[in-house]
């Protein structure tokens, strides 16, 4: 090595060691509305990653066997019939999956408006159950006194009929 590349490489620490400081907190002012949550990060690379498991891996996997074997053979079918399978199984689970968890939500929300709902009118709701069995109390002393007016009625009735049935 000579002394001029020894040079460069020690003028270009140093000089990244000035720079380093301020090119970070300039990229912080300029990039920190762009950042994702952390949580959206590793949702993110966890989604990818079961993906790939899930589709990308047996599709590389069918791609690598008809490209090695020149020949149809038991191999080569089984390979394919077991590898597309794969695919199929992931692809059904995976619509399956999706329309449970779409009925599940919607279930939920409805529990949920339900919920709030009943918490809300819980006041309410307690006054007019009370509203309705004073009405109902109300209503069983009325039948009491127009059946009693029904039994005096008759009873006038029946008098006058046997008065009006007597010879005077």
């Amino acid at each position: 090595m000579d002394n001029k590349l020894i040079t460069t490489i020690i003028l270009t620490i140093i000089g990244s060691g000035i720079i380093a400081p301020f090119s970070k907190s300039i990229f912080h002012k300029i990039f920190a509305a762009y950042n994702p949550d952390q949580k959206k990060i590793n949702s993110g690379i966890k989604k990818s990653f079961v993906f790939a498991l899930r589709y990308i891996l047996p599709i590389a996997n069918l791609i690598y066997v008809y490209t090695t074997h020149a020949t149809v053979d038991k191999y080569l079918v089984l390979a394919t019939v077991f590898i597309f399978s794969i695919l199929v199984i992931n692809i059904c689970v995976d619509f399956y999956g999706r329309i449970i968890n779409d009925l599940y939500s919607k279930k939920d929300g409805a529990i949920t408006l339900l919920t709030t709902l009943l918490k809300k009118n819980r006041g309410t709701a307690t006054e007019t159950a009370d509203v309705i069995k004073s009405f109902i109390k109300i209503q069983n002393k009325h039948n009491e006194l127009t059946e009693k007016l029904t039994d005096q009625l008759k009873n006038s009735l029946d008098i006058n009929n046997d008065e009006k049935q007597q010879p005077t």
